[in-house]
C-alpha cells in the first residue's frame, strides 16, 4: 500500500481490526469517527458485524448478503469489541441471521440479516429499468476529497479512500466514490458486502443540508438493500437528506459499484414505522422489532370502531390503488388483514413518504363510510 501523504508515519500494515481469536477483535485508530477522538465512525464496526454474520451464512452455502440492518444502541468505543451471531431461521434458498456487538459487557449494536443462495436466472430485454443505471461518473473521472473532518490524528478518513462523482461533501445531495485504503481485518481482504458497509454508513454526513457548527445528528439505524453482490473495489454512494421540523431527518443513497446499481442504504422501513407511532389507528404487524421485516414492511388497523378488519382493509387497499397511489398492497391470503408495503432497495424513501397520506386518507374515508 502506498504512504499517506498526509502522514508520513503511516504503517503499512495496520487494519481497521486485529482478530484476538474466538469473537473478539481489537480495533485501531483507523476506525476513529468524527464526533469523539475515542469513539468509532459507525461504517467500521457494521462492516465488522457484517464480517461475521457472513462467516456463519456461508456455512449453510448462503452467500448472498440480500439485506443488512444495524440499529446502533450506543456509541462503539475504539476498543476490543466483541460480535455475536445467532441462527434465526435457515432455509433452502434462505436463512435469517442476527448479531450484537458487545464491548466490556454492554451491547453497542444489534443487527439482522438476510441471506440468499446464488443462482444464474436469465432475465429477458426490455424490463423497465434496466440496464441497471451507472453512477453519476467513474472513479478515474472523479477528483480525490479527503473527508473534511481528516485532522492530524488517524481515522476513518484515512481508512477509506473518497472521490467526488458529483455535488460537494457535507453541502448537500453528493456522490461520492470509496476504496478501502486498509484491510477490515488483518490479514484478511475485505468482502465485498464489508466494503459496502464501510462506507454506507457515511450517506449522512455527505448529503448534510444543514450547517455543522449549529446542528448535530446522529445515526441510530442503518439499513442495507443488495440486489446483486457488488464486483471491485469502488463503491459509490449518491446520497440524499431529508429533514422534518420535528427534529428528525432521514438519509437515502442509492449505491453503485463500477458496473452500475447495486442496491440501496435507507430508511424506507422506518419512515413507515414512524407513520405508525404518528398515528394510533395502526401499527406494524411484528410487535417485536428485532423480528419486523424491512423490506416487506406488513401493518395492522388496530381502530376498535372497525367492525369487520378483513373487508376493512381490503377497502382501505382497494381504494388506494383506485388513486393510483399504491398498487398489490393487500395483505397475504394466509396472513392477518392488513396493509403489505414494499420499501426494498428498489423503491426511492420520498415514494414511501408520498404513499402515507394516501393511507391515511383511504382509513379516515373507509371510517366514514361504515
Amino acid at each position: 500500500m502506498a504512504d499517506n501523504p498526509q502522514n508520513p508515519a503511516f504503517d503499512g500494515d495496520m487494519a481497521a481490526y486485529t482478530a484476538l481469536g474466538g469473537a473478539l477483535y481489537r480495533a485501531s485508530a483507523l476506525t476513529r469517527g468524527p464526533w469523539h477522538p475515542q469513539q468509532q465512525h459507525a461504517g467500521p464496526p457494521i462492516a465488522l458485524v457484517s464480517h461475521a454474520l457472513e462467516a456463519a451464512a456461508q456455512a449453510h452455502g448462503l452467500h448472498h448478503l440480500a439485506r443488512l440492518t444495524a440499529n446502533l444502541l450506543r456509541p462503539v468505543p475504539i476498543a476490543d469489541i466483541e460480535v455475536r451471531v445467532q441462527e434465526d431461521y435457515v432455509g433452502r434458498n434462505a436463512g435469517h441471521f442476527s448479531a450484537v456487538a458487545l464491548a466490556d459487557g454492554k451491547e453497542l449494536i444489534r443487527a439482522t440479516a438476510l441471506f440468499q443462495r446464488e443462482d444464474e436466472v436469465g432475465l429477458p430485454d426490455g424490463l423497465p429499468g434496466h440496464p441497471l443505471p451507472l453512477a453519476p461518473k467513474t472513479p478515474d473521472a472523479s477528483p480525490v476529497q479527503r473527508f473534511p473532518f481528516a485532522h492530524h490524528e488517524w481515522g476513518y478518513p484515512d481508512l477509506v479512500e473518497t472521490r467526488i462523482a458529483q455535488g460537494r461533501m457535507f453541502a448537500g445531495p453528493s456522490a461520492v466514490w470509496f476504496r478501502m485504503s486498509h484491510p477490515l481485518v488483518m490479514g484478511q481482504t475485505p468482502s465485498p458486502y464489508q466494503r459496502v458497509a464501510v462506507a454506507a454508513d457515511s450517506g449522512n454526513g455527505i448529503s448534510a443540508i444543514l450547517d455543522l457548527s449549529t446542528h448535530v445528528f446522529v445515526n441510530s439505524d442503518l439499513t442495507i438493500n443488495l440486489l446483486r453482490k457488488p464486483v471491485g473495489e469502488w463503491v459509490c454512494l449518491d446520497a440524499r437528506t431529508h429533514l422534518s421540523s420535528q427534529g428528525g431527518g432521514l438519509a437515502e443513497s442509492a449505491l453503485y459499484d463500477e458496473q452500475g446499481l447495486i442496491g440501496r442504504a435507507s430508511a424506507n422501513a422506518k419512515t413507515v414505522w414512524d407513520f405508525c407511532a404518528a398515528n394510533p389507528w395502526i401499527a406494524n404487524l411484528a410487535e417485536d422489532p428485532d423480528t419486523a421485516s424491512t423490506t416487506s414492511v406488513c401493518l395492522k388497523f388496530t381502530d376498535p370502531r372497525i367492525k369487520d378488519g378483513a373487508a376493512f382493509a381490503k377497502a382501505v387497499a382497494k381504494r388506494i390503488e383506485k388513486a393510483g397511489a399504491g398498487f398489490d398492497m393487500g395483505a397475504y391470503r394466509d396472513a392477518p388483514p392488513g396493509l403489505r408495503i414494499w420499501c426494498g432497495s428498489t423503491v426511492e424513501t420520498a415514494d414511501i413518504a408520498a404513499l402515507l397520506p394516501w393511507i391515511a386518507y383511504a382509513f379516515q374515508a373507509e371510517i366514514a363510510a361504515q
